[in-house]
């Protein structure tokens, strides 16, 4: 398979590489694909991965779904965002393969309302699944945070709380940010203060040693 190299930022590449699946990891997702992410690692062409990509699907390969989604979400220097075209390759890589990366997305987009009508109930659904059957750490910050400012779901700082210490606990710098927003809420300023030097220390930490460090994810 040959790209044209066309380089990507190193903030704009790390920021694709923190929502790789592990379960596409090498030797368990198609070759092909994983040379995508490898290519795209290596700072190549966004809009020549996507191409590559299509490419693929084309061929029926399902594996090239969330990839593609993912690649519409964020966009690039040479490939316009497209958030109509994230939703339905990210809902169709969740049916097809059932990553939960892929799941993830398309809550994400929902969360956020792009490509898609804002819908906090479904998002929430769906991230609460995942929470509960895989534990996922972004699941619970995302959890946390809709808790947190009522977002679909009535405010409720023990529940805000509880999913966020689990995000916490698996060192997402971003937990400790949300988790200084409820300590402050509760008017426990001292907690607060703590809870955000934790979040800024731990975003200094993780970047030193990669900017892809899925522990900076957002959501």
């Amino acid at each position: 398979m040959q790209f044209e190299m066309k380089h990507e930022g190193n903030r704009s590449r790390a920021k694709v590489l923190s929502f790789k699946p592990k379960n596409s990891e090498k030797g368990k997702a198609d070759p092909r694909v994983d040379a995508i992410w490898d290519f795209l690692d290596a700072g190549g062409s966004r809009a020549d991965a996507f191409d590559k990509l299509v490419a693929l699907i084309d061929f029926g390969c399902n594996d090239a779904y969330f990839l593609t989604g993912l690649l519409c979400e964020m966009g690039g220097n040479d490939l316009a965002q497209n958030f109509e075209k994230a939703f339905f390759y990210y809902k169709t890589s969740a049916e097809t393969t059932g990553l939960v990366e892929a799941n993830l997305g398309v809550a994400r987009l929902y969360y956020r309302g792009r490509g898609v009508e804002q819908d906090f109930e479904k998002a929430f659904s769906i991230y609460s699944q995942i929470a509960k059957d895989k534990n996922n750490p972004v699941a619970c910050l995302v959890l946390g945070r809709m808790y947190l400012f009522g977002h679909g779901v009535d405010k409720d700082l023990s529940k805000a709380r509880t999913y966020l210490e689990e995000a916490a606990g698996n060192r997402y710098a971003f937990a400790y940010a949300f988790l200084a927003v409820v300590a402050k809420e509760e008017r426990r300023m001292f907690q607060s203060i703590i809870y955000k030097l934790k979040a800024a220390a731990l975003a200094i930490l993780l970047r030193c040693t990669g900017e892809e460090d899925v522990r900076l994810r957002s959501s």
